[in-house]
């Protein structure tokens, strides 16, 4: 991740969307991790059980009941889970992006007249 983009920071509106940037890489970064962590251990490992345990600690955040499933499918539900909640995030992102841009344009408004 650069920093390069610190020098255009030169007000508090823009340090703030700056660090919401930050954070949002961050987040993106340790998705990537996870995603990069089951499909990693599933062709790495051939021991069945610690490719389970693996994936079914990754699977328990998520609330679901993988009892009876191969090991198999539980990698590809926990990588699907994932690449959603990865999508879930840039839909929060572009929702928050257009309230900025609404809430500035009303300031703008207010501001000029």
């Amino acid at each position: 991740m650069e920093f390069g983009s610190i020098k255009y920071v030169t007000s508090g509106l823009s340090l703030v969307a700056f660090l919401a940037a930050v954070v949002l890489a961050i987040y993106r970064a340790h998705l990537g991790r996870e995603t990069n962590t089951i499909k990693t251990v599933y062709e790495v490992s051939r021991d069945s059980a610690a490719r389970e345990k693996l994936i079914g600690l990754i699977l328990e955040r998520f609330a679901i009941d993988t009892q009876g499933m191969s090991s198999r499918h539980k990698m590809e539900l926990a990588t699907k889970q994932i690449v959603e909640r990865r999508r879930r995030l840039g839909i929060l992102c572009l929702f928050a992006s257009f309230a900025f841009v609404c809430g500035l344009v009303v300031s703008a408004l207010v501001v000029l007249r």
